[in-house]
């Protein structure tokens, strides 16, 4: 696998070494063996003024997130025709081989370093295409800024920028290039990156009815919320079956508390038997403190809020290693994120890939 590319610049940009092991991510080496590359960046698109160590984020066919939403944005740029939903599935795999292949990569179908370097679009003020839609989505909905996804690049879109460049100490003004594209959409959180696909076979899927798409109408964790004040703490499952829906326990654990959590709805908390915490909310349920609850058993209701009508299982997530409420208006740390306003305790994980799990 290729290791995370460093950037070091000290009042100009140097240079960006990549060191390849015999097997680079996604087997992208062109059938050549690459070691001690030089890989540049955009001449406008400088960076750091120090060293700082990122990397691109591996997807692969079966996954659903924004990452993969990105590559689906960029294939579509790039002329190809394809849904842009976040869903990697058979159609985006036999899409990004045709990339892969007509860029000299091997299509085996799995986007990593080499292929994301083939695959992103160097975009600024004033474009206006499917490149610029994927970098306002990004903004919008993993880092929570308040842009209009439109795939125009005007002064909105220019000022979250600025302002998501200027944090992470890079430069190069409103031109966003390699560097900053691998910022946007790289591995920053020291989240296990295994940690869903390692219990697919321990903890089950929360519903049994189908639900909407995770990844559309600010359902996803991250979305901005209160115009971009906080944001979401966790996933929202609708059902299609509406209220009324049963919720069943994901893994075998404890109930630790059960109170209103928003609208009119109830939160019930419970401490799995490995540790972590998941908070079932806008539901009710008959469980109280102290109560087992074993995986697939009932153990609520989703209803309505009182605030619009709406109705869904939000869902949160925590490794269960930081002490306190769940909530927290103040905390400004993040152990297993990357940090926005989640106003939730520190060792808060990414619910998204809940979806990954065998239903029950």
């Amino acid at each position: 696998m290729g290791k995370s590319i460093t950037w070091v610049v000290k009042g100009f940009l140097v240079a960006s070494l990549v060191f390849f092991s015999s097997c680079a991510v996604g087997n992208e080496t062109s059938g050549v063996s690459i070691e001690n590359a030089v890989v540049t960046a955009d001449a406008h698109d400088l960076e750091r003024s120090d060293a700082v160590t990122v990397s691109w984020p591996v997807v692969r066919k079966g996954d659903i997130s924004l990452n993969a939403k990105a590559v689906q944005y960029f294939l579509k740029h790039r002329g190809y025709s394809i849904t842009v939903d976040g869903n990697f599935g058979s159609g985006t795999e036999t899409i990004v081989k045709s990339f892969q292949t007509s860029n000299g990569l091997s299509a085996d179908g799995v986007v990593g370093s080499g292929t994301w370097g083939k695959l992103i679009v160097t975009v600024q003020y004033g474009n206006n295409n499917t490149a610029v839609k994927c970098l306002q989505d990004v903004l919008k909905t993993k880092y929570g800024y308040s842009v209009t996804v439109d795939g125009i690049y005007g002064n909105g879109t220019k000022t979250a920028v600025l302002d998501f460049k200027s944090k992470k100490g890079l430069t190069g003004a409103d031109v966003v290039g390699v560097t900053t594209w691998e910022y946007l959409l790289g591995n920053t959180s020291t989240q296990p990156t295994d940690f869903w696909g390692s219990r697919a076979s321990s903890w089950g899927f929360p519903l049994k009815s189908g639900y909407l798409s995770t990844t559309t109408g600010s359902r996803n964790f991250g979305a901005s919320r209160d115009g971009g004040a906080r944001a979401h703490a966790g996933v929202d499952l609708v059902p299609t079956t509406g209220p009324g829906t049963t919720v069943y326990a994901m893994t075998s654990g404890t109930v630790l508390s059960y109170y209103v959590f928003y609208a009119g709805t109830y939160a019930l908390e419970v401490k799995n038997d490995d540790g972590t915490i998941i908070r079932y909310t806008e539901i009710t349920s008959s469980f109280r403190a102290g109560a087992r609850v074993s995986k697939g058993q009932a153990i609520g209701t989703i209803i309505r809020n009182t605030s619009g009508g709406s109705y869904m299982l939000h869902l949160e997530v925590y490794m269960g290693t930081s002490t306190g409420a769940l909530t927290n208006r103040y905390n400004t740390t993040y152990k297993y994120v990357s940090y926005k306003n989640y106003q939730r305790r520190s060792d808060i994980i990414d619910p998204m890939g809940v979806i990954k799990l065998p239903r029950m």
